[in-house]
């Protein structure tokens, strides 16, 4: 009214109003002192009419704390504010006829005390909208030590009006009627059952209040912005959006129906407003959420079909003809589906490329890497194996003292070998041996001569055994000569003590036999006294 920027009050009201919305709404809830009394406590309809224009302008709902007579201005700027939904709270007084708390167009407020009974200052009738306490109101801008407490109708006007900026806080676009609504929901029936002359609906608590009982307003993008004319090994998606609160998290995934809680991307900061970008690694088709704090969710939907970060597919043959030769030949392909293969794409050592690198000649054996690019620098390898050419094999010789040495030559048919060299320790006696693949001693050795310095009593002429001192010569298990050898001890696999002074051979006995690879053998012996035991051996192809 005084056309100036002071907002120092004319009369002592303004600043207890103030303290009741500031007490009452969260940091972010704004007030605004239109001053239409002068400090002689004059006011005009012109400056009443020009505070409610500009509340309706800048402001989400209108504190009115004057009583006025009836008038026709302030009926039209009040069915003004209610056409563009910013809600007019007006104090109800038992000092007047309570205009414009009587206007359909404005809520009115009566006032109750701390035990919410019905205060003898407070206006009634049938257009009492709600009540709110109004007693004992704290006065929390006194620079004074000493707290003073005011109790007054028009404190319960501006908990109403707290009420709404809360609700506003969390629905800024909520319209008079939404707002309307959601108090009475959540009222503390007061009188009679509904509606009535002293409390209105009764008295808001939002106790049990959720924030998704307020904000059903999902979150919005802006702006989703991709590339998918090119291709490219990663796509990158912009995303922008806002919610009318506040956004809680967002996620990208390819399920269209939900978002499981470890895929939502939980945002740090207390903001409305996303912008950041994702990485796509594979074509299909991605689904996009927003999450706002209420649990309102909001989903668009992208495809992509430009991303190729496979390698090319590489396919080989090995041309062994020239094995007799010493050499064989590997021809490798590679072709790529999506971008096309690079213009020197091979490669076997990953440093030297060109088109002409697709085939190499090979002696031995040995596993060779070959790579292949496409135009985007993607690069597949490939591990070629060439087992062709004969190659030594390896024994495995379980522990104990029998065996002294194995051989695996590189005559291979399949996975057998038919040229193996078996050892064995010549410091021991030894008058019968037997290879088998099972842990229980044969009924059957081939006999080889004792030591000659032995007993002759050990000894055995048999002038038809296969196997000597010197090489060895049976092929075990399918050519066996039996042995009439009476053993002392048929299931032992341990010596007994030997009574026989033993001479150890001048030369090993030496097994020559064909073996499978892979197959654990038990190799038996038996000696002059007739004792059995054995030991574990398998053999098998080197690794490559």
């Amino acid at each position: 009214m005084l056309e100036n920027q002071n907002i120092e009050e004319t009369i002592p009201q303004g600043s207890r109003i103030a303290e009741v919305v500031v007490d009452s709404t969260t940091p972010n809830v704004k007030i605004m002192p239109l001053v239409t009394v002068t400090a002689e406590g004059y006011t005009s309809i012109c400056s009443i009419v020009n505070a409610i224009a500009y509340g309706i302008k800048n402001s989400n709902v209108i504190c009115y704390e004057l009583i006025n007579n009836e008038n026709e201005a302030i009926n039209k700027i009040l069915e003004k504010a209610f056409k563009e939904n910013v809600p007019v709270c007006s104090v109800a007084s038992s000092e007047r006829d309570n205009y414009p708390a009587t206007n359909g167009m404005t809520i009115a407020t009566a006032s109750i005390d701390r035990d919410m009974n019905f205060s003898d200052y407070s206006g009634q009738g049938d257009y009492i909208d709600f009540s709110a306490p109004s007693t004992d109101i704290e006065e929390i801008f006194n620079p004074n030590s000493t707290v003073s407490r005011w109790s007054g109708a028009g404190y319960s006007n501006a908990l109403l009006v707290s009420s709404i900026a809360l609700i506003k806080t969390y629905n800024v676009n909520a319209t008079i009627l939404d707002v309307y609504n959601f108090l009475r929901n959540y009222c503390i029936d007061l009188g009679h059952e509904g509606k009535d002359t002293l409390y209105g609906y009764g008295c808001p608590n939002f106790k049990e209040l959720k924030i998704s009982d307020i904000d059903k307003n999902v979150p919005q993008f802006k702006e989703i912005k991709y590339e998918n004319e090119n291709w490219e090994v990663i796509k990158q998606v912009k995303i922008v959006a806002e919610d009318n609160i506040r956004l809680r998290a967002w996620a990208v995934t390819q399920n269209e129906n939900e978002v499981k809680e470890e895929e939502w991307k939980v945002l740090e900061e207390v903001t409305e407003k996303l912008d950041t970008t994702y990485d796509i690694t594979e074509n299909g088709t991605y689904y996009i959420w927003l999450q706002d704090s209420a649990g309102n969710t909001a989903r668009e939907a992208i495809h992509i079909d430009k991303i190729d970060n496979k390698p090319p597919q590489i396919a080989y043959t090995i041309d062994k003809n020239t094995l007799s030769q010493g050499y064989v030949t590997i021809n490798v392909t590679a072709e790529d589906s999506e971008v096309g293969m690079y213009d020197s794409p091979f490669s076997w050592d990953k440093i030297t490329w060109s088109k002409e690198n697709g085939s190499r000649k090979v002696t031995e054996n040995g596993r060779y890497k070959f790579y292949a690019e496409d135009n985007l620098g993607n690069i597949g390898e490939i591990e070629i194996l060439v087992d062709c050419f004969p190659e030594e094999g390896v024994a495995e010789i379980e522990e104990g003292n029998i065996i002294t040495n194995i051989e695996v030559p590189a005559n291979w048919n399949g996975n057998t070998n038919n040229d193996v060299k078996i050892t064995l320790n010549k410091d021991i006696d030894i008058v019968g041996w037997q290879i088998t693949t099972a842990s229980y001693a044969p009924y059957d050795f081939v006999h080889v001569e004792p030591n000659p310095s032995q007993n002759n009593s050990n000894n055995n002429n048999n002038e038809n055994n296969n196997t000597n001192n010197d090489s060895g010569g049976s092929v075990l298990p399918n050519n066996v000569v039996l042995d009439n050898l009476l053993r002392r001890n048929e299931t032992s696999q341990e010596s007994s003590n030997d009574t026989t002074n033993y001479v150890p051979r001048t030369e090993p006995i030496v097994i020559k036999t064909s073996l499978d690879i892979n197959v654990n053998y038990y190799l038996w012996i038996i000696d002059s006294n007739g004792n059995t035991r054995y030991q574990n051996f398998k053999i098998m192809k080197k690794n490559i």
